[in-house]
């Protein structure tokens, strides 16, 4: 995920400086699979959150149903009851549902924007004239 928030955010600086105004599709398209790959990254490890102190994150996310489930079923010493189980069957189905998602972005947005990038000529090399003294 983060190969790929690094290369569209690369594309988008390198098409902003070539051409701001002819590559203006495919920057606004940068930025919009930026903000889809920051949403799927926060199935896994929950939003980015501004607010300061301790708080609680009301949206359970991959990371905190495993904590959680590792942390109960850790700290039963008589082993595993019906509590652990069902706790860890959220973090699986939890984590089922994030790949799930995670595999779409993939087939889907992330390979229509490579196709859309991929089909520019971004050469390095600019046209040179040729001069005379005529």
């Amino acid at each position: 995920m983060r190969e790929s928030k690094n290369l569209a955010n690369k594309f988008k600086k390198e098409l902003k400086e070539l051409d701001k105004d002819k590559f203006e599709e495919q920057i606004k398209a940068s930025e919009e699979i930026v903000k889809q790959i920051d949403s799927v990254v926060a199935l896994y490890l929950g939003k980015d959150d501004k607010r300061q102190g301790i708080t609680d994150d009301p949206e359970p996310n991959v990371m905190s149903r495993l904590g959680n489930a590792s942390y109960y079923a850790g700290s039963r010493k008589s082993g595993i009851t019906a509590t652990e189980r069902r706790m860890i069957q959220f973090a699986e189905e939890e984590l089922k549902a994030a790949l799930d998602k995670t595999n779409a972005f993939f087939n889907d947005e992330w390979m229509s924007y490579r196709t859309s990038i991929e089909s520019l000529d971004l050469s390095p090399f600019k046209e040179t004239e040729s001069f005379n003294l005529n």
